[in-house]
């Protein structure tokens, strides 16, 4: 067997070592790495304090969260501002002999609200005050029978009685009452039904049933009275709510309780009246 020098050895090890010589001694690598930056856990714990559970047939469980995230006031959308609208009934013909407990009337009188924006069929009243204000000059007493005949609670129209004392050109008997409106659900599409933001109302004067016949003439002024729709809060409306916009953020979902890890912040759009709700999620990372 032939044996290998030591020197060729030592020869052999030296040029290996130079061939492995590294030309730079502190080495950098350029490394892309994806990973998840949030870590979000949702337990039974964190909704049995605002949820309830319900258990199905198969076994599952089902949870319903019921929580205000956000209130807005119908009010904030549209504002109904005080209006006023005269009612007049005047004799165009010639002299008639009224006998007692006969009825003058001035039927489907509309009364256009003056809202900005919104075309509203159907509002309803958390708080609102109507008044009459009636103007007497026939030589009888005269019994007003007021009605709204499309603003209903309980099932009732709204309607208004009074008694108004005799008067004459001179010498008119005024009346004037303030009634509360608060509760009533009111159509506001007008006595034709295809308008918006209109009531109507009814008015009946029925002449003294226990009084005496008098005459009137041409000119004869039978129904004086105004209405003004005042002080109106509304609970609710519906129809278009015009193009408005509004914003809302925080920094939690109140009652949903800590369902993440890490910040976490809200944004609340109301557009049209539908609620978009979108939840942004952040979270800090160390590295």
């Amino acid at each position: 067997m032939r044996k290998t020098p030591l020197s060729s050895l030592l020869l052999l090890l030296f040029v290996l070592q130079l061939a492995c010589k590294k030309e730079n001694d502190r080495p950098q690598w350029d490394v892309a790495v994806k990973g998840p930056i949030l870590k979000a856990s949702l337990t039974l714990d964190n909704l049995i304090a605002d949820s309830l559970q319900h258990t199905n047939p198969d076994g599952s469980l089902s949870i319903v969260f019921d929580s205000d995230v956000f209130k807005l006031d119908p009010d904030s959308l549209f504002k109904i501002p005080d209006t006023t609208l005269n009612t007049l009934n005047i004799w165009q013909f010639i002299t008639y002999p009224v006998q007692p407990n006969t009825p003058f009337y001035s039927v489907n009188n509309n009364i256009q609200l003056g809202i900005s924006g919104p075309q509203l069929t159907e509002v309803a009243i958390r708080s609102r005050k109507i008044k009459l204000d009636i103007r007497n000059t026939l030589p009888s007493k005269v019994i007003i029978i007021y009605q709204i005949p499309k603003a209903i609670k309980n099932g009732l129209p709204f309607k208004v009685q009074e008694v108004i004392d005799s008067g004459s050109i001179t010498n008119p008997t005024l009346f004037s009452g303030t009634y509360d409106l608060d509760g009533y659900l009111v159509d506001l599409t007008g006595a034709t039904g295809n308008q918006f933001n209109t009531a109507y109302y009814d008015v009946q004067a029925i002449s003294d049933p226990q009084g005496n016949a008098f005459d009137i003439h041409t000119g004869d002024t039978l129904i004086n009275l105004n209405t003004t729709i005042m002080e109106l809060i509304p609970e609710y409306g519906r129809g278009y709510l015009g193009q408005k916009t509004i914003h809302q953020s925080g920094n939690s979902l109140a009652g949903i309780g800590q369902m993440i890890r890490g910040a976490e912040r809200w944004n609340l759009t109301v557009s049209h009246w539908i609620l978009i709700l979108r939840t942004d999620l952040e979270q800090n990372c160390r590295r």
